[in-house]
C-alpha cells in the first residue's frame, strides 16, 4: 500500500471459539458497501493475538479502530466503546482482552513510547467461550451485526470531519 489510509481498522482475535470475533468483524467489514466504496481511505487488518506487535501494525496510522473480544462480566454480546485514555487504564481494573499481553497493556506501552495514533478507539464485544473450535453462534452474529454498524458509523463521522 503506497499511501497511508485515513483510517485503519484492526480486528484482534484467535481462530478459536468466540475469540474469533475480531477476525470475523474484519471479514464482515470487508463486505460492507461503505467500507468497500472507501477502500482507498479505510484499511482493514486481521491480527491473530498480536500482543505488542499491535504497535507495529498501526505504525503511521492517524486514526485506528481496534476490535477485540472482551471478558468483563457484562452480558454476552455487549458492545463496549473505549477511547484511548480509557483503554490504557482498563488493564488494571478489568481485563480488556482475552490475550496475555492484551490491548490495554499494548496501549499503555505505546503511550510510554509516544507512538499512540492521534485517534484510537477500541470496540470490544463481550464474549464467552475462548477455547475450542465452535463457530460463533446466533447471539454472537447479532453482536457482530451491531458492532459493524457502530464501527462504520464512527468511521463515516471521522471521514466526514476530514473532508470539512
Amino acid at each position: 500500500m503506497s499511501a497511508t489510509p485515513a483510517v485503519l481498522i484492526i480486528g484482534i482475535g484467535s481462530p478459536y471459539g468466540d475469540d474469533r470475533l475480531g477476525l470475523e468483524a474484519i471479514a464482515a467489514l470487508r463486505q460492507d458497501p461503505y467500507v468497500r466504496a472507501q477502500a482507498k481511505r479505510i484499511a482493514l487488518r486481521a491480527a491473530d493475538r498480536p500482543g505488542a506487535r499491535l504497535i507495529d501494525l498501526w505504525h503511521g496510522a492517524k486514526a485506528v479502530v481496534l476490535i477485540d473480544g472482551m471478558v468483563t462480566g457484562a452480558a454476552f454480546g455487549t458492545v463496549h466503546r473505549l477511547e484511548e485514555e480509557t483503554i490504557a487504564r482498563a488493564g488494571g481494573s478489568h481485563p480488556a482482552s482475552t490475550h496475555h499481553f492484551g490491548v490495554a497493556e499494548t496501549v499503555a506501552l505505546a503511550r510510554q513510547l509516544g507512538v499512540v495514533p492521534g485517534r484510537l478507539i477500541l470496540y470490544g464485544v463481550e464474549i464467552g467461550e475462548t477455547g475450542g473450535q465452535a463457530a460463533p453462534g446466533s447471539a454472537m452474529d447479532a453482536a457482530l451485526a451491531r458492532l459493524t454498524v457502530q464501527v462504520v458509523d464512527e468511521v463515516k463521522g471521522w471521514l466526514d470531519e476530514d473532508k470539512g
